[in-house]
């Protein structure tokens, strides 16, 4: 049953970059030095999940502050790149818990 459901999800997995016309280039888990990139990503990731669960801190501040936080290799911020601008920090709403 796991081996028809890997095979399902491959073949969906393939209709759909298809249809988007996705190129999915994958590299080996063993080689860091090939993505490098995407392990200081995860990294990062894993270390502001970790200061703001210590700091007792709202998560989805703490994800934005670390999109518009520029790059070290690039002077832009990933949502720059992306937006051409920065995205908000905080969005006004009405306190739903006290209507």
């Amino acid at each position: 049953m796991c081996c028809l459901i890997q095979v399902l999800n491959l073949c969906l997995f393939a209709d759909f970059r298809s249809l988007w016309r996705i190129l999915h280039v994958t590299s080996s888990p063993k080689h860091h030095h090939e993505n490098g990139k995407a392990e200081a990503a995860v990294k990062s990731a894993k270390n502001m999940l970790k200061r703001t669960a210590l700091q007792h801190q709202e998560e989805y501040l703490a994800s934005l502050e670390l999109h518009n936080t520029p790059c070290q290799d690039a002077r832009e911020s990933p949502s720059e790149i992306v937006w051409q601008s920065d995205t908000l920090f905080y969005l006004p709403c009405p306190n739903l818990a006290t209507t």
